[in-house]
């Protein structure tokens, strides 16, 4: 890519304190309503859905922290957050075993992780939650592959709320973030010859997006048509402006499932080009 946008790293004394300190705090407040919901609504799929509202939620408190004391530096940015967001995940396991009424509080399992890790193994031994109309146990190794997945998930979803928000555009001499927008007449279709698509690519990753003041807009971006899916971040502080840029085109599995390919990411441009292709109302 010719011009594609590069974070400052700058990290402020307010980042390096708030960032580990919100995720600690949300992780502990979503772990512990996310052991509410497993323990009181004992059916996998619920639990799954669970799961991944806890990431979600995870992800937008993430962002808002990020945004807030404008953090520009993903990978620090990401390593204070998974290390508050660690913190609350094993505060998270206190309040999972409090759950079972071993008779032991949250704090005496949070001062003591040799004794949590071992009431840990012995409940995997044994399992506390089961499957199917038969309500078959779930224990040993498939209960551990169900933990183990579940934390991975949830990392990934600390890793991805911090680091994606601290890479973009952000405006240093006005000291603002830039603004996230879509055209608001949907996917643009793909040019009609593999030649005129091969010239469009190239041509975007040179920061040359005259094609979309043009192009056939009459798509839903949710749509299963071949197309492209464009994000732009502008500034009225700024005479440049950056664009993401995906491209559906057709699977080719069984399913013909459409599959999404990033063409260029914070790629640069005019200002003035991506304000025309905003300024577009109508499909053409």
């Amino acid at each position: 890519m010719a011009n594609a946008y590069k974070p400052s790293n700058h990290v402020s004394p307010s980042s390096i304190l708030f960032i580990p300190l919100t995720a600690a705090l949300a992780s502990v407040v979503l772990g512990y309503l996310y052991v509410l919901g497993v323990r009181h609504i004992p059916f996998i799929y619920i639990n799954i859905v669970t799961l991944f509202a806890w990431g979600a939620a995870s992800m937008a408190i993430a962002k808002l922290v990020i945004r807030g004391t404008k953090a520009r530096n993903p990978f620090v940015a990401g390593f204070l957050g998974v290390l508050g967001g660690l913190v609350g995940y094993y505060v998270h396991w206190a309040f999972w075993l409090r759950s079972l009424d071993l008779g032991f509080s949250v704090g005496e399992y949070l001062k003591d992780p040799g004794f949590m890790i071992q009431l840990i193994r012995e409940i995997n031994e044994e399992g506390t939650w089961g499957i199917g109309k038969s309500w078959r146990v779930v224990n040993g190794t498939p209960l551990l592959i169900v933990w183990i997945v579940e934390f991975v998930l949830y990392l990934w979803t600390l890793i991805h709320g911090v680091n994606g928000p601290a890479g973009e555009p952000f405006d240093e001499t006005s000291g603002k973030w830039f603004e996230k927008r879509k055209p608001k007449g949907g996917a643009f279709e793909l040019p009609p010859s593999s030649e005129e698509l091969e010239t469009a690519l190239r041509n975007f990753s040179n920061g040359d997006f005259s094609y979309f003041l043009t192009a056939p807009m009459n798509l839903e971006p949710r749509s299963e048509s071949p197309c492209f899916l464009l994000t732009l971040y502008t500034s009225p502080d700024s005479y440049e402006a950056y664009a993401t840029l995906e491209m559906k085109t057709p699977g080719g599995g069984k399913n013909d499932k459409m599959k999404e390919t990033t063409v260029v990411k914070l790629e640069a441009l005019s200002k003035a080009q991506a304000d025309s292709i905003l300024a577009r109302r109508d499909p053409a």
